[in-house]
């Protein structure tokens, strides 16, 4: 993924999410810029279960683009799919990452994708993409109180913009905690959501996915959301 490495941030804009074996790659139709590749799924997180799923780039013509895939076979892939009008589902470089690869499992990234999927009932409206900005500098300094790699919780707000409740799925001490509630409590949820105009009638609830505590956090870290 290109733009940003935050699991949440693709989650919430996907249409469709999923672990995914390549099974065959195909060449582009005349004038596409994209192809078809046939896959098995998985694991299912988003969405509906797909057979095959249109890739962004250039496979087995002559042009290329700087989006460009290779895709093996038998490689398993994380996969966030986008529904076009016409219902067709596409992905590409910046929407897919190696799901079979060390990095994937070392950052325990099932486990925020098998979070999202258990509490998706609880997603609200789609949102746009600029989240109020959580500053992760005030975490920097504190690696010595996190266990994991990353934290993630959510946030439920009442009808009102009011935090209702605030939830930690990764081992967090006391004292990391408080600090991201802190932090939280800085944020101005109501001027986000008047600005947005955005249907906050049954409150607002959003899972917030951070890297404070390790160099992996320096992609956007803007946590933008649905």
């Amino acid at each position: 993924m290109c733009d940003s490495e935050n699991i949440t941030t693709n989650f919430y804009q996907a249409d469709f999410v999923a672990i995914a074996e390549i099974i065959k790659t195909n060449t582009n139709e005349k004038g596409k810029d994209f192809y078809a590749v046939d896959i098995s799924i998985k694991e299912l997180y988003k969405g509906i279960s797909l057979k095959s799923i249109n890739i962004g780039g250039f496979n087995g013509v002559q042009q290329w683009s700087s989006c460009d895939m290779k895709l093996i076979p038998r490689s398993k892939w994380l996969v966030f799919g986008y529904k076009d009008n016409d219902g067709k589902f596409s992905s590409g470089y910046c929407s897919m990452q190696r799901a079979d690869d060390y990095n994937f499992i070392e950052r325990k990234f099932s486990f925020i994708l098998i979070t999202l999927k258990k509490n998706s009932n609880n997603f609200g409206e789609k949102i746009p993409h600029n989240l109020p900005y959580l500053n992760y500098e005030n975490y920097k300094t504190y690696s010595s109180e996190k266990t994991g790699k990353y934290c993630l919780f959510s946030v439920n707000l009442d009808s009102n913009l009011n935090i209702e409740k605030i939830i930690f799925y990764t081992d967090d001490t006391a004292t990391a905690k408080k600090r991201l509630e802190n932090e939280l409590r800085k944020i101005s949820f109501k001027d986000y959501v008047y600005k947005n105009n955005l249907n906050t009638a049954h409150g607002f609830f959003y899972i917030f996915e951070v890297y404070p505590y390790t160099p992996i956090a320096e992609p956007d870290l803007r946590l933008r959301g649905l």
